[in-house]
């Protein structure tokens, strides 16, 4: 860290002392992507914990089954959410985190779905 302020110093750049740090790239997170190392040591992409629980939580506020909307409107707000979502993460190499995701998706609309028929 040491060297970043004093390469930084010499630039005439600023450093960031609350978002910087020094450590392994496991344990760090960069604009909401995480970082994790298969089997043949190569470095990869996923999600950060806090950008799929931020994801869960928004589906939740708009498939909420007492929002008083219709079923047709619900899937356009959470179609347009969700598609700028998965452009946003394209690069993310672990295909099981968002099967997982479209089956709890899925869950919450048929609930909404039966909320609406009773």
């Amino acid at each position: 860290m040491e060297a970043l302020r004093g390469f930084s110093a010499e630039l005439r750049l600023r450093v960031n002392e609350d978002e910087s740090a020094v450590a392994r790239v496991r344990e760090r997170k960069f604009l909401s992507y995480s970082f994790w190392v298969d089997e043949k040591r190569a470095v990869r992409l996923r999600l950060a914990p806090k950008a799929l629980e931020g994801l869960k939580q928004r589906v939740r506020e708009i498939t909420r089954r007492n929002g008083g909307r219709g079923m047709e409107q619900v899937c356009e707000v959470l179609g347009s959410y969700l598609r700028g979502w998965r452009q946003y993460f394209a690069l993310v190499e672990t295909p099981g985190v968002c099967g997982d995701l479209d089956g709890w998706i899925h869950r919450r609309l048929r609930a909404l779905q039966l909320k609406q028929w009773r």
